[in-house]
């Protein structure tokens, strides 16, 4: 019987940690996405290479969040793509946002990253107050409802 309350009471707490998770995961995407922003910002200057080869030294071997968009993003022109920690809507903003850069001349391009940044450190700063008011209230309420349904059991 003690299993079973303790079978219960962690299947709770892992509820609450996948939605930890879920959280961690788009401050994570956006996160990166800034740090792609960056990095295609500095190339611009330097070594001016085209957006794909720049996306493919950006990824690398972690093809997880960001990086995954991305990658679906430059192999399929953005169609069907599906990130677990966003919201549709979401996923069809940042495409948006990946399809303004790369097509323009320098300075243009150099000035569209910089609003992107601003933007994105916008979403990055909603994401964290989300992560930082519901991520571990998440993970209490959920070990607390498993205590309850163990004190129900018994």
């Amino acid at each position: 019987m003690i299993i079973l309350y303790g079978i219960v009471c962690f299947g709770c707490v892992y509820i609450g940690v996948m939605i930890y998770k879920y959280l961690d995961d788009r401050v994570r995407f956006y996160n990166d996405f800034i740090e792609f922003l960056y990095v295609y910002d500095n190339n611009l200057s330097f070594c001016q290479d085209k957006l794909q080869s720049v996306v493919e030294r950006f990824v690398g071997d972690n093809h997880t969040g960001f990086r995954k968009f991305l990658l679906l993003f430059i192999k399929n022109g953005g169609d069907e793509i599906k990130i677990e920690s966003l919201k549709p809507e979401e996923i069809k903003a940042c495409q948006r946002d990946l399809n303004e850069i790369g097509k323009a001349n320098l300075e243009t391009d150099t000035n569209i990253i910089k609003v992107l940044i601003t933007k994105e450190k916008y979403n990055l700063e909603k994401a964290t107050k989300l992560k930082n008011k519901y991520g571990s209230l998440a993970i209490k309420i959920s070990l607390l409802i498993g205590i309850l349904l163990v004190i129900l059991l018994i």
